[in-house]
């Protein structure tokens, strides 16, 4: 009886770290619906919030969820996974410390 306490105990997963993950994996991706971006050459754009990790090449730049079509993303994107990463670790990061300063200030 005691074992299956200790192995729920062992795999039970935090929520308090879940919850700001899922929200950091989530904000970069929703960062490429803004209109903030870079125009490098005229022919490819850069998107994403804080680094840009999303690159369309094209001369016109799809509006809204158009980018998202599979005849775009497969022949006209380029998902740079290690600054998705890195903006991922700095929305965390920011979550964190927002989550700690609210702490501190109800105490």
């Amino acid at each position: 009886m005691k074992s299956e306490n200790t192995i729920e105990k062992k795999w039970s997963v935090n929520k308090s770290v879940i919850l700001p993950l899922v929200i950091s994996l989530i904000l970069p991706l929703l960062s490429i619906l803004l209109p903030i971006y870079n125009t490098v050459d005229g022919f490819t754009h850069k998107l994403g919030f804080p680094i840009k990790f999303f690159y369309f090449y094209g001369s016109n730049l799809p509006t809204g969820f158009d980018m998202f079509s599979w005849d775009i993303l497969s022949k006209q994107v380029s998902f740079q996974m290690l600054l998705y990463t890195l903006n991922v670790m700095i929305c965390y990061f920011v979550i964190y410390l927002i989550r700690l300063g609210v702490a501190k200030v109800k105490k």
